[in-house]
């Protein structure tokens, strides 16, 4: 509990120009926000929402990108705990650093982890399923984790069209559709969603 303020200021000092070319190359970082939340076991929620707002500012900028570039395996298997998480800044949270991560492996073109963009896919439709749960944050989640979607499968990668066919992407459209058309700002969700389909080849 003890441990939260520390990374809400580290997240703060992320955001300064200087310290980003200071600390960009520095994987220490993710490391102790990683080790802490393992330690903590998903017990602070604060600490959880305050270590995906870090780690999403350390996605941001390619200055800090090189932070996580190499420990994206450590950074999945976090995320992947709080997936079905009961407090809606916590999904949001996480659905903001999966499209971080999308962004990230797609920047990096040929040289991007296929294992590690196969995983993020997986969780990217889990967390769209389990978004049903709580109705005030599902548009945000949802238009997130479409984005991450989009930006992997942009590059017409037949490796991760298959990830998404496999993880169940296509049985969530329609539900996300009738989602988005009882809502009175559904205009841009129901867009992405045919853009989507246009990338599944559907």
């Amino acid at each position: 509990e003890k441990v939260w303020p520390v990374i809400d200021l580290f997240r703060c000092a992320l955001l300064h120009e200087d310290t980003n070319t200071k600390v960009g190359q520095n994987e220490i970082g993710v490391q102790s926000i990683i080790e802490a939340l393992k330690l903590d076991n998903g017990k602070t929620t604060p600490l959880v929402f305050l270590s995906m707002r870090c780690f999403t500012n350390m996605l941001s900028k390619r200055s800090t990108r090189n932070m996580v570039r190499s420990h994206w395996f450590d950074l999945l298997a976090c995320t992947s705990l709080y997936l079905e998480h009961t407090n809606k800044n916590v999904r949001t949270g996480v659905a903001t650093v999966l499209l971080g991560i999308a962004t990230m492996l797609h920047d990096d073109g040929n040289a991007a982890s296929i294992d590690g963009a196969v995983e993020c896919l997986r969780q990217v439709v889990v967390l769209m399923k389990s978004s049903a749960s709580e109705e005030s944050s599902r548009a945000l989640v949802l238009r997130h984790c479409m984005v991450a979607v989009g930006t992997l499968l942009y590059g017409q990668n037949e490796t991760y069209r298959k990830a998404a066919f496999d993880a169940g992407l296509l049985d969530q459209l329609p539900e996300c559709s009738n989602f988005f058309t009882s809502n009175n700002n559904g205009t841009e969700g129901i867009e992405m969603i045919a853009e989507l389909n246009r990338c599944l080849g559907q």
